[in-house]
């Protein structure tokens, strides 16, 4: 029997992993772009590493926005369960 539901505060965090996967996603992806217009050299070499820099940390943000989304509180008389 649950007594209590207490969903911890959403919209902030994922307004804020939003806008952080977008802006990585937009610079990893110009990166990209930037990579196949160039021939081989410091260009090519500094827009590969910005492109993978950029987009390595995504999945990781990903995975945190999905947590939160899917974060929950129950508080029973005897017990927290932390979902």
């Amino acid at each position: 029997m649950n007594i209590g539901h207490f969903p911890p505060p959403k919209r902030n965090g994922l307004i804020i992993h939003g806008t952080i996967m977008l802006v990585l996603a937009i610079i990893a992806i110009v990166s990209f772009i930037n990579l196949t217009r160039t021939d081989v050299g410091p260009v090519f070499l500094v827009s590969l590493l910005i492109a993978l820099v950029s987009f390595t940390p995504i999945p990781f943000f990903v995975y945190r926005a999905y947590s939160l989304r899917q974060a929950d509180y129950y508080l029973d008389r005897d017990s927290l369960t932390i979902n």
